[in-house]
């Protein structure tokens, strides 16, 4: 089994100032902005975590990639090797505007990657950044060619696939869903990454 989680990082926008809000454009200087990851995508990345855990406990050796596009490097890829992730890949963009205004083509750095990479499952948080389109996982499966399932507020494994707990437009359900497919979690009961212990720091250092 492998799991590949698409993240993102971005501006912790309750320290940008006023003036900056105020006269925002694409190249805005942000960098005294402190950087984290978005609050959809941690509740991704978390998931990822605990459903490989499940699968682990059947017996199923799973796999754990955390994958993003942009066009810096952070010291939170090294959080997410000590989370637990097995690789951590950041295919680089050569801009910050290219990465943060372009979907399509953040969708499509991301499939050169997943097309080749054999993945059963495939998660994303429902939005991140300036815009908040989230429109990248839609356009992601569409280029891959799988399904997609949005909405997702729980999300754990079943015989054949995954089990789902989603928001319709009027009404909640639940889904079984095979693999390949990719999920797409908003608000849920898994939100934020999991806690890093300075052992597992140590551990993971060689890692990134």
């Amino acid at each position: 089994m492998k799991i590949a989680v698409c993240f993102k990082i971005v501006p912790e926008f309750d320290q940008v100032v006023d003036e900056d809000w105020k006269n925002f454009r694409v190249d805005t200087d942000l960098s005294y902005v402190k950087r984290v990851l978005g609050c959809f995508d941690e509740g991704a990345l978390e998931s990822a975590l605990l459903l490989r855990e499940a699968w682990e406990e059947r017996g199923e050796k799973t796999e754990c990639i955390a994958l993003t596009a942009s066009s810096f490097t952070s010291p939170l890829y090294k959080t997410l090797f000590a989370a637990g992730f097995d690789r951590v890949i950041n295919i680089s963009c050569t801009s910050h505007a290219e990465s943060e205004f372009h979907p399509r083509h953040t969708a499509y750095l991301l499939a050169n990657y997943l097309s080749f990479a054999g993945c059963d499952l495939i998660l994303a948080g429902r939005q991140a950044g300036y815009a908040d389109t989230g429109t990248v996982p839609l356009l992601l499966a569409e280029i891959l060619g799988i399904p997609v399932v949005t909405g997702i507020e729980q999300i754990a494994i079943c015989s054949g696939g995954i089990e789902v707990k989603r928001i319709n437009t009027a009404f909640r359900e639940r889904l079984k869903v095979k693999l390949p497919v990719m999920a797409v979690l908003g608000n849920g009961l898994v939100s934020t990454l999991r806690a890093v212990t300075l052992s597992a720091r140590i551990a993971s250092s060689k890692l990134s």
